[in-house]
């Protein structure tokens, strides 16, 4: 059985058929309907290495990702899932655990696959392959953070104003001596927030210190929160910059577990607003980006851009909760 038989049974042509297998956005929604009729009908079922070599794309969208267990990857693969689906598309994710061979791995991979298009939040430098796949037909994002390449389109939040926009807060609370709870600082977004932090530091006269809590996880949280609070009877620190929310909330429960006031004695500023944030003992104040319309606004770059290379920066906001709000 072939896509012939499908168009006889539907009274399409071939091209409609195919186009309904691969670019089903193109075809409207009656016609859709009378395809999909015939295929059940027909117990039809598409080839799809074979259909991949005839129309040179396939369904699918891949995505890349360093770390998936910030509910941050979340909120942004659900809105690319559900972008690509109105378009008659599949999602795929892959992890690279900040692996650069694992992720040149999953490239290779998707670049036989020949998928319609790659999402990818890079754990190395990765522009040049980039280049190459779209020069074979592939086109690519990356997202979280800036393309170095001006050629390849990415969408991002500034961190760098993210992280000053932190310790800046804390300033204004009275606070002068903040430690910056991070890992992985070599990563781009993290080095970014950093030094958005260390700016604020010196424009408003905040000591810095960093504290490298292994990952960026609630137990890395725990485990930068027993050294926070281990200082707090000298007083050595008076507010925390933690670079995600699952490390706020870590702290957090650590310092409360320890009997640190909070924010009295430690004000505390997370990053990416989880609403997990918003439900803790003591509300997080968080630095606020947008996953979901960064989802959106990479897969119409993908896939409906005009061809031209985009490099989209969101504005970060800061959402202003209990943990950071109090006596110094």
């Amino acid at each position: 059985m072939a896509i012939r038989d499908v168009a006889a049974r539907a009274a399409v042509s071939p091209s409609s058929v195919s186009n309904y297998l691969n670019r089903r956005d193109r075809l409207s929604a009656p016609m859709q309907a009378r395809i999909a009729a015939a295929i059940a009908e027909l117990g039809f079922v598409p080839n799809d290495a074979a259909r991949q070599l005839r129309v040179g794309e396939s369904p699918l969208v891949g995505i890349v990702a360093f770390e998936t267990a910030n509910p941050f990857f979340v909120q942004f693969a659900e809105a690319v899932e559900r972008e690509v689906e109105a378009r008659g598309l599949f999602a795929f994710s892959a992890l690279s655990n900040g692996d650069p061979r694992r992720e040149r791995a999953y490239l290779d991979q998707l670049e036989r696959q020949r998928v319609r298009g790659i999402l990818i939040a890079p754990a190395g430098h990765v522009e040049e392959r980039l280049l190459q796949l779209t020069g074979r037909g592939i086109p690519s994002v990356i997202f979280g953070r800036r393309s170095e390449a001006p050629e390849v389109s990415s969408v991002s939040s500034d961190d760098h104003a993210g992280g000053y926009a932190a310790v800046r807060h804390l300033a204004e609370q009275g606070r002068h001596r903040v430690a910056v709870v991070g890992a992985g600082f070599d990563v781009a977004q993290i080095g970014a927030r950093l030094g958005g932090a260390l700016r604020a530091g010196s424009e408003f006269d905040v000591a810095i210190e960093v504290i490298d809590a292994g990952t960026r996880t609630l137990e890395g949280g725990r485990t930068a929160g027993a050294v926070l609070a281990g200082n707090s009877g000298q007083r050595s620190f008076d507010g925390v910059f933690a670079m995600n929310d699952l490390l706020a909330i870590g702290v957090l429960e650590q310092l409360l577990s320890a009997g640190v006031a909070v924010p009295e004695q430690l004000a505390l500023v997370g990053y990416d607003d989880i609403p997990f944030a918003r439900s803790t003992a003591v509300p997080v104040t968080s630095v606020a980006h947008d996953h979901a319309e960064l989802g959106r606004r990479a897969v119409r770059i993908l896939l409906d851009g005009t061809g031209s290379p985009e490099q989209l920066v969101l504005q970060p906001g800061l959402r202003v909760r209990a943990s950071s709000v109090g006596a110094a």
